[in-house]
């Protein structure tokens, strides 16, 4: 699978399991919660494996483990920041509360992300005589 195709499947995924990770907590549903995780968590492996692969693809190869390190200082960044943000919120307001802003975020930040990455794929789609 191209790298572009695995990222955009990683985000096609992400948007329902931040959903239902959300309504798992609303409806205090184990088996949603775990539908939601598995869900999350190919989501999470696509992006990731896709991810380096398109580090790798582009990157020099004089460049490419500066490069890849790089990546992988921004995911482990990514990942930690929210989580002390949720927690943030969580103690402001309640666990509820911080779970669906973040869903909420998440979901749009998907959808932004996934629509960007359509536009783009399509804009270096080869154009076909028709």
């Amino acid at each position: 699978m191209k790298a572009a195709s695995g990222v955009i499947a990683g985000l096609a995924v992400t948007i329902p399991g931040a959903v239902a990770l959300v309504l798992a907590e609303w409806w205090r549903s184990m088996p949603m919660l775990l539908l939601a995780t598995v869900a999350v968590g190919v989501a999470s492996g696509l992006g990731y494996r896709f991810g380096v692969q398109l580090v790798n693809e582009i990157a020099p190869a004089d460049r490419r483990a500066a490069l890849v390190s790089g990546y992988l200082v921004v995911c482990y960044i990514a990942i930690s920041v929210p989580v002390i943000g949720l927690g943030l919120i969580a103690v402001a307001l309640t666990s509820l509360a911080a779970d669906s802003i973040f869903g909420a975020l998440v979901t749009a930040l998907a959808i932004s992300a996934l629509v960007l990455e359509i536009v783009l794929a399509r804009r270096q789609a080869p154009l076909v005589a028709g």
